[in-house]
């Protein structure tokens, strides 16, 4: 007998099996579908958890793993509606795909009623259904089997909590599925604080055969911070290159703003950073008198606006908001912006201050690590996405070019404004060269040392003035003669 003919053989045996056990071990299934699942993948297929959190690497197998558990539920339960919500449209159409891959493999097709790039019908009455992340796609259904968040960490706090109340009456399993983007959000809240409710996984580069491991070493060099994020599963905090590395969304967000006290209401401030090919972004600042606590209201960032638009949007927020100041990077493509926003609309915009980048953003920094610079979180998504991620370039002299900071900048050139309202005089310090560095830490030095030299000295004197009377004089060799 070939080897060829054996190995088909040994196939066809192991089919057999696999179809006898797949109706109860999704592993066996697994088999059928072509893929041999690690032992994490195995353990994840097996568990009875309601609440599954999947803290992965990148390409280590979870969408593949989360295709395979939404096929095996469909197939082997009659009505079962498996919801499949991701960040992107593009996404969702992708996890269908790897779906109807599996669906290939199999010995025995199932039947499908219905097919489309978002949705499997099967004709026991089962769904597949993969949804782009938004409130409003979601609400249509009910009574789900099973919930899966691919790429959690994505998906909006809001649009999470729109998901839960459907799986009461239905007593469905939620899977959380991602790689970690920041501390902040449900899925890093459920992996921190979740409790014995949730069963966590945590599958890093190395626990996965198929990653190689050169490539893994020139993926630490090219990613430096963000490695311990994207392949270690790491929540990546203050100290971890990380330009607003002194935000923590324990600390910095709040999910409503305090009440006034008294006749004295909120002052609204407003930044805008300006843009055409990139970003033009708006963040606006409100504070309440006797407070040292600063609160980002709203923010919001849109390409392709003209100056016009630009001035629309502002003179509505005008209206609603009465800003005390309004604040803008008036330099290079920003100069067109403001001249027609002072022209037509006759909106008084002040340049923004850009001298000294790097201190304010350490001034920046030290508020948001002293709980004073709060965000509205709701109402500011997209500002929240730029403060976690936006990491600092190899140098550590600048942002990193790759990343967005359009918010951020609009947020840092009104908050070093509005610093004059809540603390007067308030500076950072300069950032100094090394060498001017060295210099001021030795001067500083001499200081401190002569500042010791002379309290012993005083020490001295008041002691041998104790010693010899109040005549004693500590220019007189013959004293105590």
């Amino acid at each position: 007998m070939s080897t060829a003919s054996t190995v088909w053989e040994l196939q066809c045996l192991s089919d057999e099996k696999n179809r006898r056990l797949a109706k109860t071990d999704p592993v066996a299934f697994s088999r059928l579908c072509r893929i041999e699942p690690d032992p994490w993948q195995a353990a994840v297929l097996r568990s009875d958890s309601k609440r599954i959190l999947l803290n992965c690497c990148r390409q280590s197998g979870k969408s593949t793993t989360m295709a395979v558990l939404a096929l095996w539920n469909a197939i082997y339960k009659k009505r079962a509606l498996v919801l499949v919500v991701s960040p992107s449209l593009r996404q969702s159409s992708e996890l269908v795909r790897k779906v109807t891959e599996r669906v290939a493999y199999l010995p025995i097709k199932p039947h499908l009623v219905g097919e489309s790039k978002l949705t499997l019908e099967f004709n026991n009455g089962s769904r597949i259904v993969s949804l782009p992340a938004t409130e409003a796609t979601v609400r249509g259904f009910s009574a789900p089997q099973v919930v899966i968040e691919d790429e959690a960490g994505d998906v909006p706090d809001e649009l999470h909590q729109a998901i839960l109340p459907m799986l009461i009456t239905s007593r469905g399993r939620l899977f959380l599925c991602g790689t970690p983007k920041g501390r902040r959000g449900h899925f890093f809240d459920y992996h921190e604080r979740g409790g014995a409710t949730w069963t966590r996984f945590r599958i890093s580069a190395d626990q996965c055969p198929r990653i190689d491991a050169a490539e893994l070493a020139q993926q630490k060099l090219l990613l430096r911070d963000r490695y311990e994020q994207e392949y270690n599963c790491g929540f990546i905090n203050a100290s971890s290159g990380l330009v607003y590395g002194g935000f923590d969304e324990l600390a910095c967000c709040v999910d409503q703003l305090p009440k006034p006290k008294g006749t004295d209401g909120w002052s609204y401030l407003l930044g805008i950073d300006f843009g055409f090919d990139d970003h033009t972004a708006f963040v606006l600042l409100g504070y309440l008198p006797n407070d040292d606590t600063t609160y980002v209201v709203l923010s919001h960032k849109e390409r392709g606006l003209t100056p016009s638009e630009v001035g629309d949007r502002v003179a509505e927020m005008q209206s609603l908001f009465h800003f005390t100041r309004i604040i803008g990077d008036t330099g290079g493509l920003g100069k067109g912006y403001a001249e027609e926003m002072r022209r037509r609309f006759h909106i008084p915009l002040e340049p923004a201050d850009k001298q000294n980048k790097r201190g304010y953003i350490d001034l920046l920094n030290g508020e948001f690590r002293r709980g004073k610079v709060k965000i509205l979180r709701q109402a500011n998504e997209a500002l929240l996405e730029e403060v976690v991620n936006l990491p600092w370039n190899e140098e550590r002299t600048k942002e990193h070019p790759g990343f967005d900071n359009h918010l951020t900048d609009a947020l840092l050139y009104i908050w070093r404004s509005c610093t004059t309202y809540l603390q007067p005089g308030t500076k950072p310090a300069k950032t100094l060269t090394p060498e001017a560095q060295a210099k001021k830490d030795l001067s500083e030095f001499w200081k401190r040392d002569q500042a010791r030299l002379d309290n012993q000295r005083s020490a001295v004197l008041a002691d041998q003035r104790l010693a010899f009377g109040e005549e004693y004089d500590p220019n007189d060799p013959f004293n105590g003669a």
